[in-house]
């Protein structure tokens, strides 16, 4: 019996762990992949875009913003166009 109990702890704490493992990885994920709440402004994309539409090498970082910034943005028209949006709403 004693044995049947211990299996069954070692069962339930291997499960709570890996739940909180895929909790981790889906909160890693989603801000790394995706930007999560931390995707870059519209005028911070546009001086992203214009970086790298002149060639210059982006770092990792910014190289995920930019990324970040081409889904957000179909072009650096709609980019530009919502930084002004965004200055001019104070």
């Amino acid at each position: 019996m004693a044995d049947e109990g211990q299996k069954t702890l070692k069962r339930s704490i291997a499960a709570f762990v890996a739940v909180i493992l895929a909790a981790i990885g889906a909160y890693v994920f989603y801000n790394y992949e995706w930007g999560g709440g931390n995707s870059p402004d519209a005028c911070h994309c546009v001086e992203l875009i214009e970086k790298a539409q002149s060639g210059a090498a982006l770092s990792g970082e910014e190289m995920r913003d930019y990324q970040n910034c081409t889904k957000k943005y179909s072009n650096k028209f709609a980019a530009e166009t919502q930084c002004w949006n965004e200055r001019n709403k104070k």
